[in-house]
């Protein structure tokens, strides 16, 4: 189990003293008791001993061995100590302390498992900061508070060499014994517990926020320990307010960065901000020929063009030209996009229905052939002069306007390089606009 105090000393919340508690319970310790008496070790044991005792007319000596799971630390502490609480056994099958029972307290420096060590199987310690416990002087004396910040710091340092903490008596002569409770006790308020303390100091919050309207933008940074702030907006240009406001001069994308300090680091801080105009939507349009119009994009500051001209039938041209299939009203909308986001524009088209395609019987004089064609197309428009021909795809979309060569009232169209498909003839005369569907193969 591991318990973590936060305690703020100073009003600006910039220093702290952190206390953490690890007492590992029965589900999570690692701790076993070996004797040299026994073939085996015991990894279920109840307690911690460190004895040398008579078992049954045999002089057997006794050692234990604990790990700790150890927290990370912060990259900067000061302070830093560590103690280690070991409770009595108060329900040991075993005799309690017993004699000049000052104990050895050595790191570790070999893996183990506490499953399979046993006496003739123990792993390696080093002396190197090992700390000597006084004799207990009663029987159920707890030791609390035994200073092992030089051992801890050790096992942080070299963390790659270190697997925890061996307990033996300081010298193995009979009649001594300390015995103590083990993860596995079932209280569990005498569990080993090992508190390790530091100060520390908060540094500045890593982040500030901004809000953009067109080219304007207000920045703010909350940490009320920090005291001062150097802003730099990506184009020369900077700040040295904590919450600044800045128009900026262009459109684009600028790495604004922040350099913020207390008492206990500098930090700098950097994001993207995208500042741009906002999308004023306009547009206008010119009915050409009853179903036939064109469109004219009135708006700044826009990158992409979306044109719904109300049927299923859309275009991304800037200034799209559309023939519709029937008069009547028309819903037309333009989304316009940018990197600061969509506007949307629309407006009603009322376009006359008289020369629509539902009006095709009406020009029976004018032929269309071949239909279906390939590189080209002829039209014969009887006593009818042709002054324009427009070729419109599927869409809508116009693809060419022809300059015709005529002989009489016979006019040659060219196809080369169209995609197969249905294509719409519109045909301008002296008496009106006509239109012809053909199939281009």
């Amino acid at each position: 189990m591991l318990l973590i105090s936060l305690i703020i000393l100073s009003q600006e919340m910039i220093y702290a003293q952190v206390e953490i508690r690890i007492r590992p319970g029965i589900e999570d310790n690692k701790d076993a008791y070996v004797n040299s008496l026994y073939v085996y070790g015991y990894s279920n044991h109840q307690s911690l001993i460190a004895s040398a005792w008579s078992y049954y007319g045999e002089f057997g000596i006794g050692r234990s061995f604990i790990d700790f799971s150890l927290p990370s630390l912060p990259d900067s502490i000061t302070n830093f100590s560590a103690r280690l609480d070991l409770y009595y056994d108060y329900s040991a099958t075993h005799v309690g302390h017993y004699g000049d029972n000052s104990c050895v307290i050595e790191r570790i420096i070999q893996p183990w498992d506490e499953n399979s060590i046993d006496w003739f199987n123990q792993p390696e310690v080093t002396t190197v900061s090992s700390v000597i416990t006084s004799p207990t002087l009663y029987e159920n004396q707890n030791l609390i508070g035994i200073n092992v910040t030089d051992l801890i710091d050790d096992m942080y340092e070299d963390a790659q060499n270190s697997y925890g903490l061996r307990l033996s008596l300081l010298a193995e002569n009979l009649y001594r014994s300390l015995i103590l409770a083990s993860g596995d006790h079932p209280d569990e308020n005498i569990r080993p517990c090992l508190v390790i303390s530091y100060d520390t100091c908060i540094k500045p919050i890593d982040r500030f926020h901004f809000e953009v309207e067109d080219l304007h933008c207000s920045f703010q940074y909350n940490d009320h320990s920090v005291n001062s702030w150097n802003w730099n907006f990506g184009n020369g240009y900077g700040s040295y307010l904590q919450n600044p406001e800045y128009t900026f001069a262009d459109e684009g994308t600028y790495y604004v960065c922040l350099e913020v300090a207390n008492s206990c680091d500098t930090v700098l801080i950097c994001d993207s901000v995208i500042v741009c105009q906002a999308i004023l939507p306009s547009f206008t349009y010119l009915v050409q020929d009853s179903l036939h119009v064109k469109f004219f994009n009135q708006s700044v500051g826009v990158d992409d063009f979306y044109w719904d001209f109300g049927n299923g039938y859309f275009s991304f041209l800037e200034n799209p030209e559309f023939l519709f299939s029937e008069g009547g009203k028309h819903i037309v909308c333009l989304s316009l996009i940018n990197e600061c986001g969509l506007s949307l524009i629309c407006d009603t088209i009322n376009l006359s229905p008289s020369l629509g395609f539902e009006n095709i019987e009406l020009n029976t004089d004018i032929l269309v052939y071949p239909n279906p064609a390939t590189d080209v197309i002829f039209v014969q428009s009887g006593s009818r002069k042709i002054h324009r021909v427009e070729l419109y795809n599927d869409l809508g979309i116009l693809e060419d306007v022809y300059s015709l060569s005529t002989v009489g009232f016979k006019y040659t169209l060219p196809l080369q390089n169209r995609t197969s498909g249905l294509y719409i003839l519109r045909l301008v005369t002296e008496d009106g606009c006509f239109t012809k569907r053909v199939i281009v193969l």
